[in-house]
């Protein structure tokens, strides 16, 4: 039989009535690993910064791509 699950966390993300303080090797660390991570997702950034933009453009001419399509469709459909 499992254990149960708990639900409150056995780490704090504050420090209780002392400054904070970070070392300059944590810091360091941790610009390491946003380099890491941005690097890793820069190829899915670009790709949504694209779609945004087309969906911009698409929205603009909602009617001209509706009838381009349906136009497509009844060409293909025709000539299958």
């Amino acid at each position: 039989m499992n254990p149960p699950a708990t639900r409150s966390p056995t780490w704090a993300t504050t420090s209780s009535c002392e400054p904070s303080e970070s070392l300059p090797m944590e810091l360091e660390g941790l610009g390491e690993h946003i380099h890491q991570c941005t690097a890793l997702f820069r190829p899915w950034q670009t790709l949504l910064s694209a779609a945004r933009s087309m969906r911009g453009a698409v929205a603009a001419r909602a009617i001209t791509v509706i009838c381009v399509i349906a136009a497509a469709g009844a060409i293909g459909w025709v000539f299958i």
